[in-house]
């Protein structure tokens, strides 16, 4: 899929060149790719030469570090706002970057859904002595961090509320001030075997959202397995 940026350039008097943006076939959420190595903004492009496309608000330039270009975004009246570039290597460093955009291939939205990954999680969970509270342990994980969840997100949004994120180790979102979360395997890798203890409620809310991670990014999918005096497993 192709996204397009059209602009004219006029000298001034003063040496400079203001630059307006003539047309953009994309902007906001649907200007930049869904993943741009680990560069999660899809408002972004940054180009081979460092330079940043932006579309956040109208066109602007900011030239305080690297060079940083604000086309069209979510002010319309103000789409065609001149910007002023203050050397021609400023203004050379846009135009490759625009033309680096322009030839580049976006990922189809649509088509990357139809390409879903496979991914998968398989947890095991054993009584205590207290009745009421279960050991559980991720014993499978196929993807961690921004390749865990949907659109290159480290987390997954379950349909019962809760999230299942890969930041950092397996750990109880309440820990960390964050009860509508499970985190699950993550950056350190050392704490991959922790031990999370939930509730039987807190458990049932986690196996529901395990079971429709695998299911959203499935492919034929193991049964559950269930063994006496062992741990029970959820994938």
């Amino acid at each position: 899929m192709k996204k397009t940026i059209k602009y004219r350039v006029e000298n001034t008097e003063k040496g400079t060149f203001l630059v307006e943006i003539t047309a953009q076939s994309h902007r906001n959420e649907e200007f930049g790719p869904l993943k741009y190595y680990d560069y999660d903004n899809k408002r972004c492009w940054i180009a081979s030469n460092g330079t940043a496309l932006v579309s956040s608000n109208h066109p602007a330039i900011d030239n305080s570090d690297k060079l940083r270009v604000f086309v069209r975004g979510e002010d319309q009246q103000q789409g065609s706002l001149p910007m002023e570039f203050p050397t021609l290597q400023t203004l050379h460093n846009f135009m490759e970057a625009v033309l680096e955009y322009n030839n580049f291939e976006f990922k189809d939205p649509a088509e990357t859904e139809k390409a879903r990954e496979y991914k998968h999680i398989k947890i095991a969970y054993t009584p205590t002595s207290n009745k009421d509270i279960f050991d559980v342990q991720i014993v499978e994980q196929t993807h961690t961090m921004i390749d865990f969840g949907r659109d290159d997100k480290d987390y997954f949004l379950a349909n019962n509320g809760l999230t299942l994120q890969s930041r950092a180790f397996p750990q109880k979102g309440d820990e960390v001030g964050e009860p509508t979360k499970i985190f699950v395997r993550g950056s350190d890798n050392s704490e991959d075997s922790n031990i999370i203890s939930l509730s039987k409620s807190e458990l049932d809310r986690l196996c529901e959202a395990v079971r429709e991670y695998n299911a959203y990014f499935s492919q034929p999918q193991k049964s559950e397995v269930v063994a006496a005096q062992e741990p029970t497993y959820v994938e």
